[in-house]
This record gives C-alpha cells, sequence and structure tokens, in this order.
C-alpha cells in the first residue's frame, strides 16, 4: 500500500445542538473552509472529501478544491446508522488510507496532521492498526451510583495530577486502512495508538461555548504574544490581547480601528454595552 492519505470531512448542513456549525465564522473563513485549507497543506494528503447534503457546503468544499460529493439522503436524515455511512463514504476514497477530519476541530492544524502520518506509517510497521488523537485526562470522575471511580475517599485521596493516567479520545484524527474502516465499520480498530495532543489542540466544537472559546484560542499564538512582551499566563493580558485580535478582524473597518485606539479597559467596556 502507497503511504498516501484521503481526509474524509463529514459536514452536514443541519445539526440541533449548533446550527449550521460546520460553516461558523472561524479565522480567516470559516470552520470547514479553514479545515480544507489546512489538510491541504499536508503532501501525505492526497485528496480531500467533503461529504454533505447541503449544496452552499459543496459549493464552499468545490471551491477550495475539495472533492464534493452529494449524501444520499438516507445518510443525511440518519435513517440508518452510522457505521452504514462510514462503510459507504470511505468506499469513496482513492487512496489505501482513510483519515477522518472533522471541521469542529479546527486546533488540529497542518503541523500536527503532518506529524499524525508521519506517526501513523512508522506505528503500523510496529503492530498497530490505527491512530487516534487523545489528552491525558486527570479529573475526579464518580460512577452513576456516586462513588468515586479515578480516585479514592479519606487517607487515600491524591491530587489531581497523580491520579492514574487516563486519556480523553479529541476527534481530532482518526487513520486507519480503507479496507481495515470498512471491515471494522468503525474508523479505528481494536489497537489504535494513541497519539497525544495538548489541551488547545484538542478542542471539539459542539456548543457555542466550545466554538467561542476556539475562536479566543485561535489568537493564542504564544510566539505572538512572547514578540509583543505579552506573559502567555497573564490572564488579563491575554484577553486583551485576543480581544484587539478579534477586533482587529471586524468587516467595518472604521470601528475597528476606532475600537483598537481605545485603552485595553475602555475598550471592554463599550464592547459590553453593544453587546
Amino acid at each position: 500500500m502507497s503511504e498516501k492519505v484521503t481526509a474524509i470531512i463529514p459536514a452536514k448542513g443541519m445539526s440541533n445542538r449548533l446550527p449550521s456549525k460546520n460553516t461558523l465564522e472561524f479565522g480567516e473563513s470559516n470552520l470547514l473552509v479553514h479545515k480544507i485549507r489546512q489538510l491541504k497543506q499536508v503532501d501525505a494528503i492526497t485528496e480531500v472529501i467533503v461529504s454533505s447534503e447541503d449544496d452552499d457546503i459543496l459549493t464552499m468544499a468545490d471551491k477550495e478544491g475539495a472533492r464534493a460529493i452529494k449524501r444520499p439522503y438516507e445518510y443525511s436524515a440518519e435513517t440508518l446508522p452510522f457505521q452504514d455511512f462510514l462503510y459507504y463514504i470511505t468506499g469513496e476514497a482513492r487512496e489505501d488510507h482513510v483519515m477522518w477530519a472533522c471541521c469542529t476541530s479546527p486546533m488540529v492544524g497542518a503541523d500536527v496532521y503532518r506529524k499524525g502520518c508521519k506517526t501513523y506509517f512508522e506505528k503500523l510497521k510496529e503492530g498497530y492498526d490505527s491512530l487516534i488523537t487523545v489528552m491525558e485526562y486527570h479529573h475526579y470522575l464518580l460512577d452513576k451510583d456516586m462513588k468515586p471511580y479515578t480516585f479514592k475517599w479519606g487517607p487515600e485521596h491524591r491530587n489531581s495530577q497523580d491520579l492514574d493516567k487516563l486519556y480523553f479520545f479529541t476527534d481530532g484524527i482518526q487513520l486507519a486502512p480503507k479496507a481495515s474502516m470498512r471491515e471494522w465499520y468503525y474508523y479505528f480498530g481494536h489497537n489504535p495508538y494513541g497519539m497525544e495532543v495538548d489541551l488547545k489542540t484538542s478542542t471539539d466544537i459542539d456548543t457555542i461555548f466550545d466554538y467561542l472559546l476556539a475562536r479566543m484560542q485561535y489568537h493564542m499564538d504564544d510566539d505572538a504574544m512572547m514578540a509583543k512582551g505579552i506573559n502567555s499566563k497573564d490572564g488579563e493580558a491575554v484577553y486583551h490581547y485576543v480581544l484587539g485580535k478579534m477586533i482587529s478582524q471586524l468587516s467595518d473597518e472604521k470601528l475597528a480601528k476606532a475600537l483598537m485606539e481605545m485603552p485595553d479597559g475602555k475598550r471592554a467596556n463599550v464592547l459590553g454595552l453593544i453587546k
């Protein structure tokens, strides 16, 4: 098998929890376009498929050089199980390896995809059957009966950072051989390699709160902040820096300029009044 990858972006037009979430404004475009552009920067990814029932989404995908495939009604209406959709859409892939890449993971950038592809092909040779992105999870969990699940009561209680290591599945990258995905009816296997990512990269947009957080994270560039003398752990300084970056993207240039010239405190007050 060649070491080339087809990336599949599932992008329904409808979403109950967050309407039109796949095309919400993000960065210099929207979540869909942002994701296509990230994937097209990766040499190992030779094909990007966008699957949607929505004609506007398909038009956007086509303009960005992705392969736009109209999703049949029975899959978009969810009258059939997800596994059937996965089997159908992976059958459209031209390469031997398939990556599931969601618009709703916008902080998974080209560098992470490059690392993911490189690591995946290395780990296949070591006996792993797929690759997924994960994040270390250190939190106090209770079971359904309100009993400690990841910790213990009393003298055996430990600080969260000392709890047994668990992992959170981030939905950032799922990468496996096409034939295996179709055999499993799933996007990773029984022996996946977990590639760890940080909290920022793990962001998955499912609610309005996730979306607002991701939009702020987009501008939280440690190197850029350092160049301006901003400590990335100084909450107030980072807040005003990010606020300024978001203001600079406003479509009304005169309003954006006026807001940018205001002192930080006054600008925050004005934005509060506008809201």
